[in-house]
């Protein structure tokens, strides 16, 4: 899930942003697994080669991979 802090349309910008990662328990409900700050608001998602999340934010492309 991303997530814009103080986001705004025109001109376009956000304060920061993050990244949340959940699960789905077998018990049921969401359980969030880890979250990521961020200074630009993401504004795509991927899923990327091994398990790996890209993201577009800002100008930028990031490679994140979940560590054990």
């Amino acid at each position: 899930m991303d997530i814009a802090v103080e986001d705004q349309h025109l001109p376009r910008g956000a304060a920061g942003g993050a990244i949340a990662l959940y699960r789905f328990p077998p018990e049921g409900g969401l359980e969030l697994l880890h979250r990521t700050p961020l200074a630009e608001a993401p504004t795509a998602l991927a899923p990327f080669t091994g398990g790996r999340l890209l993201a577009g934010c800002g100008r930028a492309l990031r490679l994140f991979d979940l560590g054990k």
